[in-house]
């Protein structure tokens, strides 16, 4: 194996610029959502299915684990959400410099 080959399989995990990585696979059901965990994946959950499933907030509301969420809230949810996920990767590129 070339060392092309071996660079592109060892960074092939890695998302591309402004992609949301999920790091949960298991049931949706499953999340408690009144733990500060659950409630900070819900709110990732919330960014990647706007982000990059294109869904709408009406769409979101009918999800189950966002069914006791206003829709007035959801915006909310998700732009504190997506400051989090911003904060934290400015926090990463900073570590790294």
């Amino acid at each position: 194996m070339d060392y092309l080959e071996f660079i592109a399989r060892v960074t092939s995990h890695i998302p591309d610029k402004g992609q949301v990585m999920v790091r949960y696979y298991g049931r949706i059901e499953e999340i408690e959502i009144g733990s500060y965990p659950g409630k900070r994946l819900r709110g990732e959950l919330l960014v990647y299915l706007k982000e990059n499933g294109g869904l709408t907030y009406r769409e979101i509301a009918e999800i189950s684990l966002f069914s006791d969420v206003q829709m007035a809230s959801l915006g909310k949810m998700y732009r504190d959400a997506r400051l989090r996920i911003k904060s934290r990767s400015k926090e990463v590129k900073h570590r790294g410099a």
